[in-house]
């Protein structure tokens, strides 16, 4: 695998995020590339305060003076990506492969505000890749809730999700004639489509990102050139079980620690929490992956010419209940009193009867069965070596002690959403942690003090004897 890259310029997007620093590392310490090129807005001087911040001060450094690694100052918000017509040249002269890794991922926003981010930064992508000359492999990182809207039509509880694109209920309006370039059309003029409002998606992101899915490969198709292109779906990205280092993540990036530290925080005695299933507690699952998984399967898959999705995710073996992350959450809640769960019986994705935190995150009280095939059958290809240093999948169970590695992460959410919520609530908030501090600290001494006066009384019983 390792020697499809060598001899290969690369281009990436998105390369001072969570999951694309974790690429850059990937590629710049495990393959003989010849140069990799990356966008990013305010240049050098970008990146390294988001290398700097996310990863070791020494390997940071390295990457940033790594002599085959070059960073354009531009904007995938802007047509040629903000690059001038030099740089523009150089690419379409230069690049085998393009990796698409930049998005917004906000889950709380329209979609007449997300679809540029998530849309059109994808065309611009795409529209430098076709006029690439040497273009070997173009890689779109989705997501694997493109189809969450089939969580509505499935009559399982656990919906099953296969690696291709899967179409959109028509609507009747539209009587199934409408094109990929009609339906994208309409959503620039209106900032909405008949097709978003028709299906069932619990946020803009989820339908923004099947868009997506649907334009680039009706582009690539189109040109004649569908067998380069490659569809990355991610599940939740976790931290990193080895590579750039143990325990690698950006904070705001992998939710499941974010929803955790709102948890432990919450002064609620209870939760409302919505499901259609009949046994949430138990059927309920959630699925996180590393995001060092999620980068050798992107790698992998490339090198060995996959074409279209392919599921980066733990998959039915590794996937979690709420059961199992229940009791980590109160282990690491510092508040005297436990909360109550509650799970209302609903269809919809907005219930106003349950608590923010599941109108937001609303994956809790959902299943998605992932499939894997792509990669099983990519397992029979790969040598004994490679089998043996790619991370293609999960071996690591979220439970009580993995979240309990995760102090710093849960404390760096914890102070974002103090900053953000208004005062006095954000003081209150810091009193909490003001006590949850003291609160350690006097359990560690009375700890000591204990086991001082247990050896004490040792002591004396032998003086004694």
């Amino acid at each position: 695998m390792l020697s499809f890259y060598q001899g290969k310029t690369i281009f990436i997007t998105g390369g001072s995020g969570f999951l694309g620093t974790a690429l850059v590392h990937r590629i710049a310490t495990s393959v003989e590339f010849k140069h990799i090129y990356l966008l990013q807005r305010g240049g050098n001087s970008g990146l390294s305060a988001k290398w700097n911040q996310h990863l070791p001060s020494d390997t940071a450094q390295w990457l940033l003076q790594h002599p085959r690694i070059t960073v354009l100052d531009g904007d995938m918000m802007k047509p040629g990506l903000g690059l001038d017509n030099d740089q523009l040249g150089m690419l379409k002269r230069d690049i085998h492969i393009i990796i698409h890794a930049a998005s917004s991922i906000n889950l709380a926003q329209r979609l007449q505000k997300m679809w540029p981010s998530v849309i059109q930064a994808t065309e611009y992508a795409v529209e430098l890749g076709l006029q690439c000359g040497k273009l070997e492999r173009f890689v779109y990182v989705s997501t694997a809730y493109t189809n969450t809207h089939l969580c509505s039509l499935s009559p399982n509880g656990d919906v099953e999700i296969e690696e291709r694109i899967i179409p959109l209920e028509q609507t009747p309006l539209n009587n199934g004639n409408a094109t990929v370039a009609e339906e994208y059309s309409e959503l620039q003029s209106r900032g909405s489509t008949k097709e978003y409002e028709h299906n069932d998606f619990p946020w803009s992101y989820g339908y923004a990102k099947h868009l997506s899915e649907r334009l680039v490969t009706d582009m690539f198709t189109s040109h004649g050139k569908y067998d380069r292109l490659l569809i990355v779906r991610p599940s939740v990205i976790g931290p990193a079980e080895s590579f750039p280092y143990p325990g690698y993540a950006v904070p705001t990036s992998t939710p499941i620690t974010m929803i955790v530290a709102l948890f432990v925080n919450h002064t609620a005695f209870s939760f409302e929490l919505s499901s259609r299933l009949d046994n949430p507690e138990s059927d309920s699952t959630l699925d996180e992956v590393p995001v060092d998984v999620v980068v050798d399967r992107l790698l992998a898959h490339l090198a060995y010419q996959t074409q279209g999705c392919i599921h980066a995710v733990s998959g039915r073996k590794a996937r979690l209940s709420w059961k199992e992350v229940e009791p980590a959450v109160y282990q690491l809640r510092w508040l005297p009193w436990r909360f109550r769960v509650t799970w209302v019986k609903e269809n919809g994705w907005n219930s106003k009867k349950t608590d923010a935190i599941s109108r937001l995150y609303k994956l809790f009280g959902t299943s998605f069965d992932f499939k894997e095939d792509k990669t099983e059958q990519l397992l029979s290809k790969l040598s004994v070596e490679e089998r043996r240093t790619l991370r293609l999948f999960n071996t690591r169970k979220v439970g009580a002690l993995e979240l309990v590695s995760r102090s710093k992460q849960l404390y760096d959410c914890s102070t974002i959403f103090a900053r953000k919520i208004a005062y006095p609530y954000r003081a209150f908030y810091q009193l909490l942690w003001i006590i949850w501090w003291l609160y350690v600290k006097l359990i560690v001494a009375w700890a000591a003090f204990d086991l001082q006066t247990v050896r004490r009384q040792l002591f004396a019983g032998r003086k004694a004897y």
